[in-house]
This record gives structure tokens, sequence and C-alpha cells, in this order.
């Protein structure tokens, strides 16, 4: 490996475009492009980001009018959005983390996330997507003088 700063996965990329049929070279407007399966998945993880943004935003519309209207405020465990919304699937989640892990998993790790306010887990996931999605700062090739 030579030259400076980080280098360029692309022959691990290029056989991820093999694997996939995508071609690792190919002509858009004459132009020489290469597989572009890392943009691909940064953009899963910005449209992940987008997703639970949006669900953070809509929960935390739900707490507001609730404060609102009780004039005091109002912050939803995300355990008792899930049960509202569908209780068999935090009873499948729970038996799935008891099977395949441990049981101390979901009493140590899901179940204080699940203590937490939805809309601040969401924001959390959104925040943490979007850091995963985002494209990288290209290096700067000019000098200073």
């Amino acid at each position: 490996m030579s030259g400076f700063g980080p280098q360029k996965p692309w022959p691990a990329l290029n056989s991820a475009c093999a694997a996939l049929n995508l071609p690792a070279r190919g002509h858009i407007l004459g132009k020489p492009e290469k597989c572009r399966l890392d943009s691909m998945i940064r953009f899963v993880f910005r449209l992940l980001s987008l997703f639970a943004l949006s669900v953070a935003v809509i929960m935390i519309v739900l707490d507001s009018t609730r404060s609102i209207a009780v004039s005091a405020p109002v912050m939803t465990p995300l355990v008792q959005s899930w049960q509202a919304v569908s209780p068999e699937t935090i009873l499948a989640a729970r038996q799935f983390s008891d099977a395949r892990l441990s049981p101390m998993i979901w009493q140590l790790v899901v179940e204080p996330i699940l203590a937490l306010p939805g809309f601040a887990v969401f924001l959390g996931l959104a925040l943490l997507f979007h850091a995963i999605g985002r494209r990288p700062q290209r290096a700067a090739r000019r000098l200073a003088v």
C-alpha cells in the first residue's frame, strides 16, 4: 500500500460487485465508473435514517399533544408505544432473545433502552444511521501556500 491517506477498498468492492453480477467498471456518458456498491450501502443507511427520524418526529408530536392536553410533560416509554402498536411482536422479540442469546441480554441491554422515551430512541437511531451513511469527505488536494 503506497501513497498517503486512506486506501480505497476497490478490490473488495469489485469482488462484491462480481458476486452480485454488477459491472466493476461501466461507462456512463462515456466516463468510466466503478461499481457503486459503497454508495448503495450508504443510501440504504441514509434511508433508514430518514425512516427513524420520521418515527421520532411522529412520536414527539404525539407526546407534545398529550403534554398540552394534561398541562404536564409527557414522555411515553418505547415499551408502552410498542405494546400499544403490536403486543405480540414484543413477546416474540423477548422469546427470540431468550432462546438465541441470553435472558441477561434482554434484562441488561434491551429493557433499559425500552424504558427510554420512544422519540429519543428513534432519534438516536436516526443519528447513528446518518453517521454510518454519511459520505466521506474528500481529501484536500491543494497545498497551502
